[in-house]
């Protein structure tokens, strides 16, 4: 059993599992599922292939709590394959 991973993100991360709809600059619409969710951006799950790291993505946050849909702009910070058909990226908010 090894170490726990040191957490490299300065800001709170917190478990927010919802439907998330998306759209990478230039691509088709896709959707996914938000994993979890904080100040700097938010970690998204998806069964088809994310955008490549670096690529800017439209996204829209819903706030089922609130009734609406914060729209927002992210760039992928990283991508990785979790099994056959599913993926996981990660988003910085910049804008």
């Amino acid at each position: 059993m090894g170490w726990p991973r040191e957490e490299k993100r300065n800001v709170k991360r917190i478990l927010y599992v919802r439907p998330i709809g998306y759209r990478a600059m230039g691509g088709q619409p896709s959707h996914g599922e938000i994993l979890d969710i904080g100040d700097g951006g938010v970690r998204i799950r998806t069964a088809v292939r994310p955008p490549k790291k670096g690529t800017a993505v439209q996204v829209r946050i819903p706030l089922i709590e609130l009734q609406i849909t914060v729209p927002a702009l992210g760039q992928v910070r990283w991508v990785k394959q979790e099994g056959a058909e599913v993926y996981e990226m990660g988003l910085l908010y910049i804008l």
